[in-house]
């Protein structure tokens, strides 16, 4: 029985050296290849009772949608809880290697919150700008990865830097319309960015390829 079994462990170690063989030969073959991204905004579903709202123009914020606990000791009315992500995947072929990304927007419920005697339109018009400025954002990402050389080597490396980038460019962008509107108390700056903010959107193709 011992000349069998060192026989099949040679041959197993022979099978195996081959597999290796081809996958070090298949990712070679990949360094060389042209990596084409295909990127666009995802217009998520939005499932009634959930606690995620995905962006849509169509569908704006009411002030039902604020379930989270007001913050104490703080001078502001509302707070709006949003943000935008990605899901990415990469597929190969034999001419190329193709790079596939889905960006969307969100808000959710749990964290948004407004004081009890908030319940004016205008302050809420003031926290849909934010959840409109998160989307904008969203649309800036896109625009920087459809700017960027991918290769295999680098593509999620890559990826990971320019959302970072661009989440701290639009978060500093909040802080400025917080700041330049005192949180809407500035009823002037507030007409100006609400003007600013929805030629904006009506230049903005949603849920459409940039």
């Amino acid at each position: 029985m011992q000349p069998l079994s060192l026989t099949y462990s040679f041959f197993k170690n022979i099978f195996h050296f081959f597999l290796l063989f081809i996958a070090l030969l298949i990712f070679s073959n990949a360094e060389s290849q042209p990596v084409k991204v295909q990127v666009s905004y995802v217009a998520k579903f939005n499932r009634s009772g959930g606690d995620t709202i995905y962006y849509d123009q169509g569908r704006k914020l009411s002030w039902r949608d604020f379930r989270g606990t007001p913050v104490q000791n703080t001078f502001e009315a509302a707070l709006t809880s949003s943000g935008y992500a990605y899901d990415a995947g990469i597929e190969f072929s034999d001419k190329e290697i193709l790079l596939r990304i889905g960006v969307f927007s969100f808000f959710t419920k749990h964290n948004s919150w407004k004081r009890h005697n908030i319940n004016d339109s205008f302050h809420l018009e003031h926290e849909q700008h934010h959840f409109d400025i998160t989307y904008l954002g969203a649309l800036n990402f896109i625009k920087e990865i459809q700017r960027t050389h991918f290769t295999v080597e680098n593509y999620g490396q890559q990826l990971r830097a320019i959302f970072k980038k661009s989440y701290l460019e639009n978060n500093q962008w909040q802080d400025q319309y917080d700041k330049e509107t005192s949180h809407s108390v500035n009823v002037v700056q507030q007409t100006e960015w609400n003007k600013k903010i929805n030629g904006l959107l009506a230049n903005a193709a949603p849920g459409a390829n940039l």
